[in-house]
């Protein structure tokens, strides 16, 4: 009888073992009490998926996120809290997708939770990414090596550049991007210019120059008409570089 007592009192152990796991481990889903969504721009690459601020105001807590999304599935259905981690949940369902994404940036309102460090996450169409306090838009600088002849780097400012090298170890050619603005340059083995592109690809627009060993211009092809090439102060202080147009439309770049 003891023995029989003693399996039973070790079965009732793990049987409440079990249970508190599975109560433990169970997630819930809660509702947001407030949302203000606004897509900023289409162009998403590098883009920083981050938490911009945060903080708690007696039982709420204000969070301000950024992160990459289907430009017509921006919206954050619920959000769900399993263990330490906080989960923001979007719609899979019922919405019609895009062919775009967008960089959003969302303003939550949801009950303080009873989590010391929580973890926060977004669970979206393009699966389930942590989000951590930043304060850069853009990734951190990084450089990779391609084919052994190409150096790419990124910096944190978004911008994309793109090395390749002779045999010789010479450069051969430079690509600078960012957002829509692509420019290449490429040079001859001796270190002269021998070509550069700059082009606006979403815009269809190109400016192209050759230039021979004895550095003479050999070839200009442009689809842009050049407005005024210096910007205002105004259209500087909004970060205008130059100013371009096309049948008198004025694009800022």
């Amino acid at each position: 009888m003891k023995i029989k007592s003693n399996s039973t009192m070790h079965f009732l152990k793990i049987s409440l073992l079990f249970f508190s796991i599975s109560v433990f481990s169970q997630t819930k889903t809660y509702e947001l009490i407030d949302s203000k969504l606004e897509c900023h721009t289409v162009i998403t690459k590098r883009v920083n998926q981050r938490i911009i601020s945060s903080n708690i105001e007696k039982d709420t807590l204000f969070i301000k996120i950024q992160y990459i999304e289907n430009c017509n599935n921006g919206d954050i259905l619920n959000y769900s809290i399993k263990k330490d981690t906080i989960s923001f949940n979007f719609d899979f369902s019922s919405k019609k997708i895009a062919d775009c994404d967008c960089v959003f940036t969302n303003n939550l309102k949801i009950k303080k939770p009873k989590i010391k460090n929580p973890v926060f996450k977004i669970n979206n169409t393009h699966g389930i990414k942590e989000l951590k306090l930043s304060d850069n838009y853009y990734l951190p600088a990084e450089y990779i090596i391609k084919n052994n002849d190409t150096l790419m780097i990124y910096d944190d400012n978004g911008y994309e550049f793109s090395r390749s090298f002779y045999e010789s170890g010479k450069i051969h050619s430079l690509t600078i991007k960012k957002n829509s603005y692509n420019e290449r340059i490429v040079y001859y083995e001796n270190g002269k210019t021998k070509s550069i592109r700059q082009s606006l690809p979403d815009f269809d627009h190109y400016i192209l120059r050759e230039w021979d060993e004895n550095e003479k211009l050999i070839k200009f092809e442009s689809t842009i008409e050049i407005g005024n090439i210096t910007p205002t102060q105004e259209q500087q202080s909004n970060g205008a570089i130059l100013i371009i147009s096309k049948e008198k439309n004025v694009k800022e770049n």
